[in-house]
C-alpha cells in the first residue's frame, strides 16, 4: 500500500465518522431512525467508532465516540420506525388536545402501543448491549 493509498483511506475514515456524526445530530430530535439513513452498515460503523475511540487519548472525545457508538441502536428498519413516528404523532396530537383524549383512535389502537412498546424495548436493549461492548473496548 503506498502512501497515498493511505491518506486516502485515512480521509474515508474520517469522512464516514464526519458523516455519521452529521446525522446523528441532524437525527437526535427523533427516538428511532431509519438505519437507511447511516452512511454505512452499523458493523462498518461500530469498527470505525471502536478504532477511533482506541486510537484517541481524549478523555472527552472518547466519551463522545462512546455515546455515538451506542446511539446506533436509535438507527431500526424503516418498518419499526415508522411505527415510532406514528406512535409520537398521535401522542403529540393527544398533548395538544386534551379534549378528544376519549375519543382519539390511540386509545383503541392497542397495535400500535404494543408494536411501540416492542420497538422501544429491542431499542433499549440494543442499547445496553452496546454499551457493553464499549466497557469491554475502553
Amino acid at each position: 500500500m503506498t502512501r497515498k493509498t493511505t491518506k486516502r483511506k485515512k480521509g474515508f475514515i474520517s469522512k464516514l465518522l464526519s458523516d455519521y456524526g452529521a446525522i446523528v445530530e441532524i437525527t437526535s430530535v427523533y427516538t428511532c431512525v431509519p438505519e437507511s439513513f447511516l452512511p454505512a452498515s452499523k458493523e462498518k460503523l461500530k469498527f470505525e467508532l471502536k478504532k477511533y475511540y482506541l486510537l484517541n487519548d481524549d478523555t472527552e472525545a472518547r466519551e463522545v465516540i462512546a455515546a455515538n457508538y451506542m446511539l446506533l441502536a436509535n438507527f431500526v428498519p424503516l418498518e419499526d420506525a415508522l411505527v415510532v413516528s406514528r406512535y409520537e404523532r398521535i401522542a403529540r396530537e393527544i398533548v395538544g388536545n386534551l379534549k378528544k383524549m376519549k375519543a382519539h383512535p390511540h386509545r383503541k389502537d392497542l397495535d400500535l402501543n404494543k408494536k411501540h412498546a416492542s420497538v422501544q424495548s429491542r431499542v433499549v436493549k440494543e442499547m445496553k448491549r452496546l454499551q457493553k461492548e464499549v466497557e469491554e473496548f475502553a
